[in-house]
């Protein structure tokens, strides 16, 4: 994730996949921030707002931060940020007097979503294209994230965030080899006769 993987005519699939899975993850993280909260601090409409607002600025935030060697630093904080507040959430639950570190810290898991517009942009030939398979896989991610609770409860919220991560990693190493321009053939350099060779050819044939 330190350099972009350019896209190439028929290889824009691949970072298609990544954003994808990247919007996925996102989502899933923005549930597990939520539901912690909400178990762990407070079921108020305050505990829901400052988690989305929190969440747009980190990621208007991340916009603004260049592309290159953040982005894996801001992919590791981004993982860690839910459990230092699940940590914290545990350690003093039901202290509405830190909704506002939490909310600081859902804002640092948001960096990444907004960081990786600079990081990804040259790699779809519209950026339209990269909103849209983000944002479908923010959608899905939203729907397997509170199904993977129902399902699986609190353990959900501890495994989630690794795990996604997992996938994200994966996926990228995967695309990138997909997703890189073909080097065009080497063209062949004229082969100069001189008139000595020309000669001698002639007098064979």
């Amino acid at each position: 994730m330190t350099d972009t993987a350019r896209t190439s005519p028929g290889r824009e699939w691949p970072n298609a996949l990544y954003m994808f899975a990247v919007g996925g993850w996102l989502a899933v993280l923005q549930v597990v921030l939520f539901l912690s909260l909400v178990l762990l601090l407070s079921s108020a409409f305050l505990t829901f707002v400052t988690v989305t607002f929190s969440w747009l600025l980190g990621a208007a935030a991340g916009v603004w931060i260049p592309r290159g060697r953040w982005s894996r630093a801001l992919l590791g904080a981004s993982c860690l940020a839910p459990y230092v507040s699940m940590a914290l959430l545990e350690l003093a639950p039901f202290q509405t007097g830190l909704t506002a570190i939490h909310g600081l810290l859902a804002g640092v898991t948001a960096l990444f979503g907004g960081q990786i517009y600079q990081q990804e942009r040259e790699s779809f030939r519209r950026i339209g294209a990269l909103f849209f398979w983000e944002n479908n896989g923010f959608v899905l991610g939203l729907i397997l994230g509170v199904i993977g609770f129902v399902l699986f409860g609190t353990p959900f919220l501890y495994l989630a965030p690794a795990l996604g991560l997992a996938v994200v990693v994966a996926v990228d190493q995967i695309r990138r080899p997909l997703a890189q321009k073909p080097t065009p053939p080497a063209e062949a350099e004229p082969v100069s006769v001189t008139q000595s060779e020309e000669r001698e050819l002639t007098t064979v044939g």
